[in-house]
């Protein structure tokens, strides 16, 4: 999010422009670390994390949620309204553009650094991502299909700081770290997504959360 906005794959030495409160706090933060004397550092930037674990079954559990892909995946089981939030950016489909990564592929990032900072002295800034992007539409599409049934969709004005496209190039990962994103294919993000929410589903989490598929 701190990138500014470009229609190119980011690199780590793409221009800066924090646009959010969001952005300008992870900014303010890389900044503090990097004038920190005699600390060597690993910063990673992750892109869109998202989906979940399949063994143990483990995901993520906001309330309220504010994320797409889960937002949208719950709803679209339970046949909740999804509010989609801007139709006018440019982009192929007027929604925007962001690069989703597995956890899994995040977890096996951070694994590598960790490997990378115990034998190396050097202090670096890597993004994380998949170096593919998907539109919102495109994901509510591939729901549609995944389902088979329409998705009840709402389209909103777009919030303030979003920006039409957001994805990485992840080159320098590979070459440091000797990672690629390997589990980070929308069908597998949506199906490991699908099995944390019926697990929450067994669970009772619809009776527990009342406001969460408002």
């Amino acid at each position: 999010a701190i990138y500014q906005q470009s229609l190119k794959p980011l690199k780590e030495n793409s221009p800066i422009k924090a646009l959010s409160t969001y952005a300008k706090t992870k900014l303010l933060c890389e900044k503090k670390i990097q004038n920190e004397k005699n600390l060597r550092f690993i910063i990673l930037r992750f892109f869109n994390v998202c989906s979940a674990l399949n063994k143990p079954i483990i995901g993520e559990f906001h309330n309220p949620e504010t994320h797409l892909v889960p937002t949208l995946v719950y709803k679209a089981m339970f046949n909740k309204k999804i509010y989609i939030y801007g139709k006018d950016f440019n982009t192929f489909d007027g929604t925007c553009i962001r690069d989703y990564i597995h956890i899994k592929d995040i977890c096996l990032a951070i694994e590598k650094s960790i490997n990378f900072f115990l034998k190396k002295k050097d202090s670096i800034t890597l993004n994380i991502g998949n170096s593919k992007g998907l539109s919102n539409q495109e994901i509510v599409n591939y729901m549609q299909k995944k389902l088979k049934k329409k998705i009840n969709i709402k389209y909103k004005d777009k919030r303030k700081g979003d920006i039409s496209s957001l994805v990485c190039n992840s080159d320098k990962a590979k070459k440091v770290l000797s990672w690629v994103a390997i589990n980070s294919n929308l069908g597998r993000i949506v199906n490991c997504e699908i099995n944390w929410i019926r697990k929450m589903n067994r669970a009772g989490f619809k009776r527990r959360f009342k406001n969460y598929l408002k």
